[in-house]
């Protein structure tokens, strides 16, 4: 779980929109059983600290 990230491919003309796509991916998260903070896991907290990371690595600045 510690390094789960959820996304996706949503917004392109054939799917759902991001947002109805990421409601319809919790949803399934949460009928299989994964309680809101794993799912906040996935959807946001790994990201950052992946993101946080990666960024560190290549020295980006976005101040």
């Amino acid at each position: 779980m510690g390094q789960t990230i959820l996304c996706s491919d949503l917004g392109q003309t054939s799917t759902f929109g991001p947002r109805e796509g990421f409601r319809v991916g919790i949803k399934l998260c949460m009928n299989l059983g994964y309680d809101d903070e794993r799912i906040r896991e996935m959807i946001s907290a790994n990201t950052a600290h992946s993101a946080s990371r990666f960024f560190a690595k290549t020295k980006c600045n976005f101040t």
